[in-house]
């Protein structure tokens, strides 16, 4: 939600002619907005910044987004989600063949030749062929479509718990949400890691081994997830 959050500072942080004759609040308002510019310029930085806003169910539309910085990031995601299903193809062909069209297991009602011989033309089956004849790259597109025109989730619905409902309409956008928006949005947490160690690690525990250090901060952050 890094993007959107920018999108809306700049929107407060245009200069307007109401901002008063003095240039006090003109200056700080460039003043931010220059620092803003700054930290999210790098090209990685906003495609990556993009591509974990577009897959948060919240801000998944292109008001906050130019044209060309969506479809990048929209790019990106077709070319992840094509990666995801050719791993998930290599890992399915490697187990038991998935054939459309291998014969059914015999039932205990009995039926003809002929139901048998077109069992493969039933229409799950074809369903199963019509997908097969997709290339990746149209799945992946087709996925993206779908997904971008849900509509936004509100209310105390988080992505997280929306990604959960939803992974099997978007299997696999559903892999690389996992892999997006678990990127912590601030340096905070990692900053409180360091100053917990400093209470942990102090002239009285100097004996304590690295290993040993590292479970306590660990415990110290995850206990009520732990326990």
């Amino acid at each position: 939600m890094i993007l959107p959050i920018i999108y809306k500072l700049s929107y407060h942080l245009k200069i307007e002619e109401n901002d008063g004759a003095s240039t006090c609040i003109q200056d700080i308002k460039r003043a931010i907005q220059e620092n803003l510019n700054r930290r999210y310029q790098n090209a990685d930085i906003r495609r990556m910044l993009a591509t974990s806003s577009i897959l948060d169910p919240r801000y998944n539309h292109i008001n906050y987004l130019d044209e060309s910085e969506y479809k990048a990031a929209v790019e990106n995601l077709t070319l992840e989600i094509m990666g995801v299903y050719d791993t998930q193809a290599e890992v399915k062909t490697e187990g038991e063949p998935d054939n459309v069209c291998s014969p059914t297991k015999k039932s205990k009602t009995s039926s003809s030749a002929i139901d048998a011989f077109f069992s493969c033309f039933n229409e799950d089956a074809n369903e199963d062929i019509h997908v097969a004849n997709k290339s990746a790259r149209e799945i992946a597109m087709e996925e993206i479509r779908k997904f971008t025109s849900e509509p936004k989730i509100t209310g105390d619905l988080s992505s997280l718990d929306w990604w959960k409902q939803m992974q099997s309409v978007y299997p696999n956008l559903a892999v690389l949400a996992q892999k997006y928006l678990c990127i912590p949005g601030t340096s905070v947490p990692s900053e409180r890691v360091f100053s917990t160690a400093g209470f942990i690690v102090n002239k009285h525990r100097s004996s304590l081994l690295p290993q040993n250090v590292d479970k306590m901060i660990f415990l110290n952050k995850n206990y009520n997830i732990v326990l």
